[in-house]
């Protein structure tokens, strides 16, 4: 075969393979774990509330889930909210048991908590374990006051932008009432 024959089919299986388009994606049971903790202030006595969510991102169900969530030592537990599974509290720790979770489901939970010591950890860890997963799987979160403050103006804030948002509005606008000197063309005046 020639080398530009040869160049040609590579290109050709190339061109398909993006065409048609390759996914990789993890098969079995595939854990995510996403936490957020939020206060008002570090400071001893305030509230810092931890939601965590939980999905699988796999593409088979989960069997015997344990998700054990433990909080620093500056931290006490107050109680724990939840939607799916069974929960226990134990010291520092909350252990969440789920008996299944489908491809693609969800779970979310919350923990309040009390800042106790703010000079001691303030971290929240979470992990999860299940009969068909090979290790733990674990994050690790600190409670947020705000998001951080970069320094940037947010793209839809910028005065260029409504300027010409309003420009486009007005043009399409006009051109609809035909006050641009634009004349449509129906049926009958195409030749």
């Amino acid at each position: 075969m020639s080398r530009a024959r040869l160049l040609t089919w590579r290109l050709l299986i190339l061109s398909l393979l993006c065409t048609i388009g390759i996914s990789v994606y993890a098969t079995g049971f595939d854990p995510i774990i996403n936490m957020l903790g939020f206060t008002s202030a570090v400071k001893n006595g305030e509230p810092v509330e931890w939601v965590i969510t939980f999905s699988n991102t796999g593409d088979s169900a989960g069997q015997n889930i344990v998700l054990s969530n433990t909080v620093g030592d500056g931290l006490q537990i107050e109680s724990v909210q939840h939607n799916s599974g069974t929960t226990s509290i134990n010291g520092r720790t909350v252990t969440v048991s789920l008996p299944m979770l489908e491809t693609d489901e969800t779970i979310q939970f919350t923990i309040m908590t009390t800042i106790t010591d703010s000079k001691n950890d303030l971290s929240n860890t979470s992990c999860v374990t299940a009969s068909n997963l090979s290790g733990e799987t674990c994050v690790r979160g600190l409670p947020i006051q705000a998001l951080p403050n970069t320094g940037e103006t947010p793209i839809w804030r910028h005065p260029a932008l409504w300027l010409g948002v309003m420009t486009l509005s007005v043009s399409v606008l006009l051109l609809g009432l035909g006050l641009l000197g634009y004349q449509s063309l129906d049926a009958k005046n195409i030749v």
